[in-house]
């Protein structure tokens, strides 16, 4: 019995230092641990769903018809559609490793499958998130560049890991990783510029780096402008000489335009038009949604993605604006970091819209202030003297994190469904419960908008089953319809009913439709009794 108790005591005490020496380890690597989690949460999040189920999704595929202009040898049109695609330019390029890596997944494990007598082909759309997956990884860079940033600002390592993780808690940024979209990769750059431009040495290479950054920035996605002029203001406004600051702004300057110009005149020379023009045409067709929502839709759609998040984020706001004013430390730069840029973006969204009408203000285009009210909020907490409050409110913050998350996970989304479904019947005909526009999308990224309205009065094929809102939507809408009566079959919750998406060019009226009508996404079998 003795023995037993000694050898029983021996197992303890290594079970304790072995579960020690693990909390020490994952404590010296957490941010790699953050980073890591992230990205694999993103990854099932995608797998799950979500590419080819956004009408922004189509961007990405002008990578493809660029690979297939290469690989069939068409230089010319590989050239012309580089040169005269300008609108969101950079994220064509930013799509080719995604895009191969795509491609050579794929054509390994069917060569694999062939040599062991077993062959496997893979359709495109069933192997698309595997694209998505990569681009992610700019989503998963942010978190790691927003710590740097903190710490190049002398930020201590508690407010930089803190930032980090307040950023990866955000669902604001999450629920649109999972689809073929450019902003996140944009502001990927941005702060990429920042970290190069908050240097405490002024050097020529260090502006013309952050410049170029910023505009690879912008070209990677248009409207992210606003943040991309803030990083100029924050690399050319460090220091305390105003003749450092000149020279900072208009090296910074010169190597954020020069790219921009080189850009226009290769499209000019192609027979395309120029960027400026480009991007007026684009800027003037935003105009669906309300511009009178300007000022209050960021908050809206925040509340609705974050909840008590954006409340932790106001209060940092708050705090590290106090802390600046009080001045000492590192306040200041990390002030101006955390400050500048969403104050100038919201102060544009509001006054274009709400004020001039001259831009409709969307969901994503406020995702551009979240790393910034992310490092506010890290300062902050990190700010506070006691421990155990700061260990309260970051795991309050967690507890958070797991209810905005958990909607998401349970999300099904329409290509999924109608892909499986079209699949299966062959007697099955798309309609929706609400009129309007309804938008789907195919695996080579060719666009299907019908108009479900001028189908009003029309009578309805003779087809047994009848797929309810396997699609997108689309604006604008014009009220409830009737569905079909019958058996249903199954029914999914449509990514429509996730309020975020909601207000993505949607008005206060189409929302409250959205809302109070019956959008899930169900088979009826119009032979069965209801």
């Amino acid at each position: 019995a003795a023995v037993s108790t000694i050898r029983n005591a021996h197992w303890r005490t290594r079970a304790a230092r072995a579960l020690q020496q693990f909390a020490e380890s994952i404590t010296k690597h957490r941010l790699g641990c953050l980073l890591v989690a992230s990205w694999v949460w993103r990854v099932l999040l995608i797998y799950r769903g979500g590419p080819l189920s956004w009408p922004d999704d189509s961007r990405y595929f002008r990578t493809a018809a660029l690979l297939e202009h290469i690989a069939a040898g068409r230089v010319s049109a590989a050239v012309d559609l580089l040169a005269t695609s300008l609108d969101h330019w950079f994220f064509i390029v930013i799509g080719v490793p995604p895009a191969l890596f795509q491609i050579s997944v794929t054509k390994s494990i069917t060569e694999l499958s062939t040599l062991f007598g077993t062959p496997v082909s893979f359709s495109d759309d069933s192997t698309i998130w595997l694209a998505a997956a990569v681009l992610a990884l700019g989503s998963v860079a942010n978190i790691g560049l927003l710590h740097a940033i903190v710490r190049k600002l002398g930020g201590s390592p508690e407010a930089a890991f803190l930032a980090a993780l307040f950023l990866a808690c955000a669902s604001s940024t999450l629920h649109l990783t999972r689809h073929l979209v450019p902003y996140e990769t944009s502001l990927t750059f941005a702060l990429w510029a920042i970290w190069v431009g908050v240097a405490r040495e002024w050097r020529l290479r260090t502006s013309l780096l952050c410049g170029v950054l910023c505009a690879l920035s912008f070209l990677t996605y248009n409207t992210y402008w606003i943040t991309n002029l803030a990083v100029l203001l924050i690399h050319a406004l460090r220091g305390t000489e105003w003749r450092f600051r000149l020279k900072r702004g208009l090296s910074v300057a010169v190597a954020f335009w020069v790219p921009l110009l080189l850009l226009s005149l290769a499209s000019v020379s192609r027979g395309g038009d120029s960027l400026f023009s480009a991007l007026s045409q684009l800027a003037a067709s935003v105009t669906q949604g309300d511009y009178r929502e300007g000022w209050s839709l960021p908050w809206a759609y925040f509340w609705h993605a974050e909840h008590g998040l954006l409340m932790l984020w106001a209060a940092g706001v708050l705090i590290v604006l106090w802390r600046w004013l009080r001045g000492g430390g590192a306040a200041g730069g990390i002030a101006l970091v955390a400050l500048l840029p969403p104050l100038i973006t919201y102060g544009w969204l509001a006054v274009s819209s709400t004020m001039l009408h001259r831009l409709v203000v969307y969901a994503r285009n406020t995702n551009q202030m979240v790393p910034f009210l992310c490092l506010a909020a890290g300062s902050a907490v990190a700010a506070i003297p006691n421990r155990r409050v700061r260990g309260i409110i970051v795991v309050l913050a967690l507890v958070q994190t797991a209810f905005n998350f958990a909607p998401q996970y349970r999300l099904v989304f329409p290509h999924e469904v109608r892909e499986r479904e079209h699949a299966r019947r062959k007697s099955i005909r798309d309609d929706v419960t609400i009129y309007g526009q309804f938008w789907h999308m195919n695996a080579r990224g060719q666009q299907v908008f019908e108009d479900r309205y001028s189908q009003k009065d029309a009578p309805p094929p003779p087809t047994r089953y009848v797929l309810l809102n396997a699609g997108v939507l689309f604006l604008p809408l014009q009220g409830p319809k009737p569905p079909p009566l019958g058996r249903v079959v199954f029914r999914e919750r449509h990514m429509l009913s996730y309020l975020p998406y909601q207000y993505e060019a949607f008005n206060a009226a189409e929302r409250a439709m959205l809302r109070s009508t019956d959008i899930s996404m169900r088979l009826i079998d119009t032979k069965q009794p209801p």
